[in-house]
């Protein structure tokens, strides 16, 4: 059931087509609750069919086209297994890959997460978890299958050995961002 606007309404904002591999949607400049409905309309086809759909930032103009085919192909790839993507959800993981790909910032990141990460990829793995995790010491451990007293050893340990201080804000970032960026 569509609410409130009428089936035209929602046809004359959808612009369906096959493209390589994709079906892609276009969805004109609209408002939440048209793209909400196409959203739950093409749901049910995508299970079905076992497929997944991009859905782009909105755009004004055709010249826009194929940076939001973009956009809707980046958030289908990030996304993986969802049936719906939007890629503003993964527009901070597409930052970073663009980011990553920079080899000039390597001089930026962290001496300590770049030695880390080469040296000891469980300790690594295991501060970015943590950082991902908004430094909550049960989810890590859940996640990283291992008991709080591991988790505690492990935080101990990569503060001592590779002198990893997040503590203030500004090392916070600094060391969240290099271990997003290394790895």
């Amino acid at each position: 059931m569509i609410p409130i606007f009428s089936i035209r309404t929602v046809i004359d904002c959808l612009l369906s087509f096959h493209y390589d591999d994709y079906n892609v949607y276009m969805v004109e400049n609209s408002n939440s609750l048209i793209t909400k409905t196409i959203m739950q309309e093409l749901t049910t086809y995508l299970i079905r069919n076992k497929t997944s759909a991009g859905l782009s930032n909105s755009f004004t103009h055709l010249h826009q086209f194929n940076q939001f085919y973009q956009q809707a192909v980046k958030a289908i790839r990030l996304g993986k297994a969802n049936t719906f993507n939007q890629y503003h959800d993964y527009i901070a993981l597409d930052l970073l890959d663009h980011i990553r790909q920079d080899q000039s910032l390597n001089s930026y990141l962290s001496p300590q997460i770049q030695k880390l990460a080469k040296e000891n990829s469980e300790l690594f793995k295991t501060l970015k978890l943590f950082l991902l995790n908004h430094e909550n010491k049960k989810q890590t451990a859940l996640d990283l299958q291992i008991h709080r007293s591991t988790l505690d050893y492990r935080l101990n340990k990569l503060e001592q050995e590779y002198e990893i201080n997040y503590e203030a804000p500004r090392e916070y970032l600094y060391v969240f961002l290099s271990c997003l960026l290394v790895g």
